[in-house]
């Protein structure tokens, strides 16, 4: 195998699909507020949401990492709070994401896998030299990748999406670990959770 090479995906790569930038994560936060958790079901996540904006505003923050270093370890509920808040943004703006940069990700996609004369890929998973890491919170890679990497799974395979899961070669699959198999591609989360 050549030389390893590693991707590391920072916020720009979410952008394409819609999700905000840091200095725009305050604003993101209200709009979302304002526009999808008007109805009693959603009071308790409204609430989560507005007073995340108010701790930020009382800080002078524009994110919820920032804010979780300046709350500390003594408010760990508003910390957990400010966590629910974004995830939920994430989750509302995540369908049109994977829709709005699928095409820029296919296009990674097929960079990453390139390598082997296979047409399978499972095949070109195990012989790529490439590993990606990344900084975000948000789904985006795995969501596109899922979606790219189905037809490329039997499409009468119950577990499609199963197979597609296993060769991203993260803790996808199973969250409470950090296991990986060694020498084929991975994909890395530094920080935020799936």
């Amino acid at each position: 195998m050549s030389q390893t090479r590693v991707y590391i995906l920072g916020a720009g790569c979410s952008v394409c699909g819609g999700y905000p930038l840091a200095w725009e994560v305050r604003k993101a936060l209200e709009d979302f507020a304002k526009d999808n958790l008007q109805v009693d079901e959603t009071k308790e996540l409204r609430r989560c949401v507005e007073k995340t904006c108010e701790l930020m505003d009382q800080h002078g923050i524009q994110t919820t990492d920032q804010l979780a270093q300046a709350l500390g370890e003594d408010r760990r509920a508003e910390i957990e709070e400010s966590k629910k808040a974004m995830s939920a943004l994430f989750f509302s703006l995540e369908d049109v994401a994977v829709e709005k940069a699928y095409s820029q990700y296919a296009r990674l996609f097929e960079e990453l896998f390139e390598q082997g004369e296979s047409p399978l890929m499972e095949d070109r998973v195990m012989a790529t030299n490439c590993r990606v890491l990344t900084y975000n919170y948000d789904r985006l890679f795995e969501r596109a990748f899922i979606k790219w990497a189905l037809p490329q799974a039997e499409r009468s395979d119950a577990n499609a999406i199963s197979k597609a899961v296993e060769w991203l070669n993260s803790s996808l699959r199973n969250p409470s670990t950090a296991e990986f198999v060694p020498d084929r591609f991975a994909l890395l989360k530094l920080h935020g959770g799936i």
